[in-house]
């Protein structure tokens, strides 16, 4: 079984084969729990899956720049989503 939050979302599992779907765009923690009957049971366990939201980059502003030599500088800036940080190279 899936937890509440991953089910309100969306997401599924397979109770034959324990396949989880997720549904596009999902990020977030995940419980999954299996269960066993039988002898000395029920027993259960669990396993945490963590989908971790896709990385972007916006484009550079300005887009392009055409100095002198010895003209001044130029300041480029753009931004990531979910990054903690961001690497220049020129």
């Amino acid at each position: 079984s899936l937890d509440a939050a991953s089910l309100t979302a969306g997401n599924s599992i397979n109770a034959s084969t324990g396949e989880v779907t997720y549904v596009a765009g999902w990020s977030g923690s995940t419980t999954i729990t299996a269960s066993a009957a039988g002898c000395n049971g029920p027993v259960t366990t669990t396993h945490v899956v963590t989908v971790t939201p896709t990385v972007s980059i916006a484009a550079f502003s300005p887009a392009t720049s055409t100095r002198c030599q010895g003209a001044g500088a130029v300041t480029t800036t753009t931004t990531a989503t979910n990054s903690t940080g961001i690497t220049y190279s020129l």
